[in-house]
């Protein structure tokens, strides 16, 4: 569907509320959204009117469509058909609308990322392709936590948390968080019976746990995550710890 200008983005909104207000009767209120995760959402008010936020993706969609989202805010989950209806109609149109892949940064001041995930590509995903990968923002407001990795389903990449870019880290640290975020490009989330997304499902979970060196990853991340996370929020390197207790595990 070609680009629709603000009036006719307005005009069909209009024809979605009443069409939607007809059809439930109850009093509808539609505003499109941009949110590629979450491309259907509603919330009743307490005076009875429905606020229903859509994707504008589906400012294009015809009366079938418009029957099945009515079917899901009825029926919710219960409406199989008309979920998986939404489910197909959605997929195809994110897939058609596929923001452009970031450039990425992928030398650090310790590692260089292109090196690494090649590394990771030949050894665990010689026959798939993988994401892009790249360093994000080094600001951090965690106090206990840290998500030290993260992959984009929409432009297909990956963002490794720079803290990890530091002599302190041992190389196969950094190595198998690379792993871990190919994987969720080769094992995307899969929704539950009760509607939550499942995104650590057991073929990933049996693929992680194979992993050779995933034992020491998990003993390095105990062992330090204070320390990194401190780091992250501060900015200062860790001391070199990091590196006496890979070698105490066995290997750098």
């Amino acid at each position: 569907m070609s680009q629709l200008t603000r009036q006719e983005l307005r005009e069909r909104a209009l024809h979605w509320q009443n069409a939607l207000s007809l059809r439930l009767q109850r009093p509808v209120v539609l505003t499109w959204s941009r949110a590629r995760k979450t491309p259907l959402s509603m919330r009743g008010r307490k005076d009875g009117v429905l606020e229903l936020r859509l994707h504008s993706m589906f400012a294009g969609a015809d009366e079938a469509m418009r029957e099945a989202v009515a079917r899901w805010i009825t029926a919710g989950k219960r409406a199989t058909r008309a979920c998986q209806a939404l489910d197909a109609f959605v997929e195809v149109q994110l897939a058609a609308t596929r923001p452009p892949a970031p450039v990425l940064q992928t030398r650090g001041a310790v590692y260089d990322l292109l090196d690494i995930a090649d590394e990771v590509r030949r050894e665990y995903f010689a026959t798939q392709a993988c994401p892009a990968i790249g360093w994000g923002r080094a600001t951090s407001n965690a106090r206990r936590g840290l998500r030290l990795g993260s992959y984009d389903p929409d432009t297909r990449s990956v963002r490794i948390h720079p803290v990890l870019d530091q002599v302190a880290v041992p190389r196969f640290v950094v190595a198998f968080v690379v792993f871990h975020e190919f994987l969720h490009h080769r094992y995307p989330p899969k929704r539950a019976d009760d509607g939550r997304l499942i995104h650590h499902g057991p073929e990933f979970r049996a693929a992680e746990l194979a992993h050779p060196r995933y034992a020491e990853v998990i003993a390095f991340e105990r062992a330090r995550l204070r320390a990194l996370v401190a780091s992250a929020r501060t900015g200062k390197p860790m001391s070199r710890l990091g590196l006496i207790v890979s070698r105490v595990l066995g290997r750098s």
